[in-house]
């Protein structure tokens, strides 16, 4: 298949420089060593997963039936309680919470 070369496209010096800082803002990436704790966001999530199962249960409903109740795949939802979903949506998460008579809240300290 024949490629054909592209026109070359004239870039100002001022759109050089703005590109050039651009590059050296973006050079480090935040990753989770820039994080104090990363474990502790997992932590948090488990927990509050472990509050949604204790919920469940304690009002005596099934995973189907909160799958019904809050329009969430049970699959989605056994893999939540399992820790095998490992980034659940807010979505997700507010729809259980709603399903077993609880609310999801966030907090910034």
């Amino acid at each position: 298949m024949p490629t054909e070369s592209l026109p070359r496209i004239e870039v100002s010096p001022e759109v050089r420089e703005r590109a050039r800082i651009a590059r050296e803002k973006l050079a480090h990436k935040p990753g989770l060593e820039d994080v104090e704790d990363p474990l502790f966001f997992y932590a948090a999530l488990r927990q509050a997963v472990h509050a949604l199962k204790e919920a469940r249960v304690a009002a005596g409903l099934s995973l189907a039936q909160v799958a019904g109740k809050c329009g969430q795949p049970e699959e989605a939802l056994a893999e939540l309680e399992a820790a095998t979903l490992h980034n659940p949506t807010w979505k997700l998460l507010g729809d259980y919470a709603h399903a077993v008579g609880r609310t999801l809240s966030l907090s910034v300290v």
